[in-house]
Order: C-alpha cells, then sequence, then structure tokens
C-alpha cells in the first residue's frame, strides 16, 4: 500500500515542481512581488525563499504520508462494502440458526 502511495507521491512531485518551474509561473511570481512596495518587496523574497526551502524539504515526505492515508482509506471502504454485499446477498450467513431469547 506504502509503495502504491509513494510511487503516486513521486508523480505528483513531479508535475508540482515541473509546474513550479514553467516560466508563466516564474513570471506571476516575480509580478506579485514587483507590485509590493520597495520596503515589503524584499521581505516578501525572502518568505517566497524560505517557503521554497520549507516545500523542498517536506513537500514529498507529505504527499506521500497523505496518500497513504488515502490508499488506506479506500482499501478500508473497499474491504467494508465487499463485507456489506456478501452478507446482504447471503455469501456469509450463519449456519446455525438465531437465538430465541
Amino acid at each position: 500500500m506504502q509503495r502504491l502511495a509513494r510511487w503516486i507521491a513521486r508523480r505528483l512531485w513531479w508535475g508540482s515542481l515541473w509546474l513550479m518551474r514553467r516560466p508563466g509561473m516564474r513570471r506571476l511570481q516575480s509580478a506579485s512581488i514587483r507590485w509590493m512596495s520597495p520596503e515589503r518587496a524584499e521581505r516578501a523574497r525572502r518568505s517566497l525563499v524560505r517557503q521554497n526551502a520549507l516545500a523542498r524539504r517536506i513537500g514529498l515526505p507529505l504527499i506521500t504520508f497523505l496518500l497513504t492515508l488515502l490508499v488506506a482509506s479506500l482499501a478500508i471502504q473497499a474491504v467494508y462494502s465487499a463485507a456489506i454485499y456478501l452478507v446482504e446477498s447471503g455469501v456469509l450467513r450463519s449456519r446455525r440458526p438465531p437465538e430465541e431469547g
């Protein structure tokens, strides 16, 4: 299960990095800083660099963890749905009659 989540996470992480490195995204980031006043622009530039460093450090492990939770949740839901279906269809029924009391 974790192998599947890791595989999906790596593909998502690659796509995210690819998108963030496109020229249009770079222009949008620099334009957002240019719209600010000069005293706020330097602080915004440092903040952007810090955010990018944090994303590079924890991005892939975070996506992997979340996808592991998603895959586990889907697996539990599939098993639960299959069990309910089998009970309702009569495949999983007790061999002895219920006790009356």
